[in-house]
C-alpha cells in the first residue's frame, strides 16, 4: 500500500482547524482521536495528525501556527489533488 505524506504548516489554532474542517472536507464523516483525525470513505483514508500548537513572534505581534501531516491511503494522483485543491481552499488565509 502506497502512502503519500504531505506536512505543513498552518497558521491556525486547533480550535480554528476543528471549525473549518468539515467544509474542507466536504462534510464527510471523521473520527478524532487526540490530535489526529481519520477520515474513511470508498475504500480510502487519509489521516491528518495535528502537531503542538505554537505562537510565531514577530516584535509585538503573535501568530498561531500548527504542523499539519496528512497521509493518503489509496488515493490515485487525480483524486489526492481533488482533496488537496478543496483542503486548501477552505483553510487559505487572505488579507485585505
Amino acid at each position: 500500500m502506497a502512502v503519500y505524506r504531505l506536512t505543513q504548516d498552518m497558521g491556525l489554532t486547533h480550535v480554528e482547524f476543528f471549525n473549518t474542517l468539515p467544509a474542507a472536507i466536504a462534510h464527510q464523516d471523521f473520527v478524532v482521536e487526540g490530535n489526529v483525525v481519520r477520515i474513511e470513505y470508498e475504500g480510502r483514508r487519509v489521516l491528518i495528525e495535528l502537531g503542538c500548537e505554537q505562537v510565531r513572534k514577530i516584535a509585538l505581534l503573535r501568530l498561531p501556527h500548527t504542523e499539519v501531516t496528512l497521509s493518503f491511503f489509496h488515493f490515485t494522483t487525480e483524486q489526492r489533488n481533488q482533496f488537496l485543491t478543496r483542503f486548501d481552499l477552505y483553510f487559505r488565509r487572505g488579507g485585505g
